[in-house]
């Protein structure tokens, strides 16, 4: 009876997938990003600056404190990307994925030219 109980958990756990099933993915890493006044736009991951990011998918949360400011990101592969709009004030989510490696930026577009916007890689 117990070779058989034994016999009967092997085979069942020789019956369980190694991997996900096909069509699913990693769940997308988080950053924040903010915007404020005066004039200050950030992008950080886990509370420190980003700067450097392996390709792959991100949750992008954009905590935007002024109606003057709005949040982009562009970059290899992706289009500029409006994550939060003039006049919006609140926390939004946007996931992205950053599928080519080269320089990206993140802007607010009305002050981009005053110095307000970021750089980072994706490797």
């Amino acid at each position: 009876m117990k070779r058989t109980l034994i016999l009967v958990a092997a085979l069942a756990a020789l019956a369980l997938p190694l991997s996900a099933p096909a069509g699913t993915s990693a769940p997308a890493t988080r950053l924040a990003g903010t915007t404020m006044d005066p004039m200050v736009i950030t992008l950080k991951k886990a509370g420190t600056r980003v700067t450097r990011l392996k390709r792959g998918r991100y949750a992008i949360t954009v905590t935007d404190r002024s109606r003057f400011h709005d949040f982009w990101i562009v970059g290899p592969g992706l289009r500029a990307k409006q994550l939060t709009t003039l006049g919006f004030v609140g926390r939004k989510t946007v996931t992205v994925s950053l599928g080519r490696t080269g320089r990206y930026e993140f802007y607010c577009r009305p002050h981009r030219s005053m110095g307000m916007r970021g750089y980072f890689r994706v490797t």
